[in-house]
């Protein structure tokens, strides 16, 4: 099992890669809370400046703005990164089997992308690590969450 992050090709600190869709989501989400949540929390603060609640709504706001807006200015799309149409690679929906015969989809996403929606897994995380460089018909291994290890087999990677 993995236990430290692999490199990622095309990926830093100053490079986060975003699907297309993703960036448009992360986009769509700042304007909100820059147009329609964070003067809904000015405006409450002007009335009840000392309630710790909104305070804390208008802090959670601002760092969630910072997050959001140091993502996009740093964002490459995953379209404009190498691509191993042969290897599983971030960006990709990568369909697997487990040994129960059931079957799951994921893509793979830069963990800022991640929270959007139930499809998109952090590369960050076990089961990701476990996948990226691996081929359609590799059987995989991961540690899930409650510490046990799942296998599963690759029956389909594209990039979307």
């Amino acid at each position: 099992m993995l236990t430290a992050t692999r490199p990622i090709p095309g990926v830093s600190d100053d490079r986060i890669p975003l699907t297309p869709l993703g960036r448009a989501r992360l986009e769509a989400r700042l304007e909100r809370l820059e147009t329609d949540i964070l003067p809904e929390i000015r405006e409450a603060l002007t009335v009840r400046r000392e309630d710790p609640a909104i305070r804390e709504e208008f802090t959670r706001a601002m760092e969630e703005i910072e997050r959001l807006g140091t993502a996009l200015r740093h964002a490459v799309i995953t379209d404009d990164l190498p691509d191993d149409p042969k290897a599983v690679d971030i960006g990709d929906l990568v369909t697997v089997r487990f040994g129960d015969g059931s079957i799951d989809s994921v893509l793979i996403v830069h963990p800022v992308e991640a929270p959007l929606d139930d499809v998109r897994v952090s590369f960050t995380s076990s089961f990701a690590q476990a996948l990226l460089g691996a081929r359609v018909g590799d059987r995989i291994e991961f540690d899930r969450p409650d510490g046990t290890v799942q296998g599963a087999t690759i029956t389909r990677a594209v990039r979307v």
